[in-house]
């Protein structure tokens, strides 16, 4: 009888191991697919901020230094700013941490103003926010894949 209980309590405890053990795997994956979801995320938000900058740049060293600038010229790199400053929109929500030292706040900021700055006709601050929202935005990116440290906090 004695043995019979002995074993049953094994039995019991195997069980117990393997359900805990299974839960802590189970966990585990869980984890590691959503960090794998997020970093997936995040190469697509800046993908797709760095592609519409670049294609806002291309249109800018298109339209002529002097002279009346072509309508059509000037409406691409206005749309494509514009596609930037949502795509930077969706970067943010993916990989803004307050406290963890990006900056993309600020290149919202930059961008906004280059949109206010081309929407006035001061092509040149313009060119030159943008410009600095994709140093920004660079900075952001190697700071956040590991390849330059995170600043200190303020």
């Amino acid at each position: 009888m004695t043995s019979a209980i002995i074993g049953l309590i094994g039995a019991a405890l195997g069980a117990l191991t393997a359900v805990i053990g299974s839960t802590l795997s189970e966990r585990r994956q869980a984890r590691h697919e959503a960090a794998a979801w997020r970093r997936d995320q995040r190469a697509a938000a800046y993908d797709g901020v760095f592609r519409a900058l670049t294609r806002a740049a291309s249109y800018r060293h298109k339209i002529p230094v002097q002279g009346a600038p072509d309508q059509s010229l000037l409406q691409q790199w206005f749309d494509d700013l514009v596609e930037a400053q949502y795509r930077l929109r969706l970067l943010t929500a993916h990989c803004h941490r307050p406290g963890g030292g990006t900056s993309l706040p600020v290149a919202v900021e930059r961008i906004n103003t280059a949109l206010a700055l081309l929407g006035e006709g001061d092509l040149a601050k313009a060119s030159d926010a943008a410009d600095e929202t994709a140093e920004l935005i660079a900075r952001c990116a190697r700071i956040d894949m590991g390849n330059e440290p995170t600043p200190p906090s303020t």
